[in-house]
């Protein structure tokens, strides 16, 4: 998963509404509003970057250490694929 880049959904409608994400999925019928570390994630998804980048960016807006973090980011990341939030495609360097 490092080496693959995460993007935004470009079929996920969403919203920012004041510090919050409401994330319309296609064909659904509600609404589901991101916590507020997912939030965090999804604006610094508005351009790709690869698992270790977006927990870099996270780590230092949380100020705690990347290695202290890696796994609740690639549990998050995980979540988000599966709400069909965010994808991961192949980096251009690959």
């Amino acid at each position: 998963m490092s080496g693959e880049l995460l993007v935004r959904s470009p079929a996920m409608l969403w919203r920012n509404l004041g510090e919050r994400v409401v994330l319309a999925p296609p064909g659904a019928e509600d609404f589901e509003e991101l916590s507020p570390t997912a939030a965090a994630a999804w604006r610094m998804l508005e351009a790709p970057r690869t698992l270790p980048e977006l927990t870099d960016a996270l780590a230092a807006t949380y100020r705690v250490p990347p290695d202290d973090i890696v796994d609740d980011v690639r549990s998050l990341v995980e979540d988000l694929i599966d709400r069909s939030a965010i994808e991961m495609v192949a980096h251009a360097d690959d």
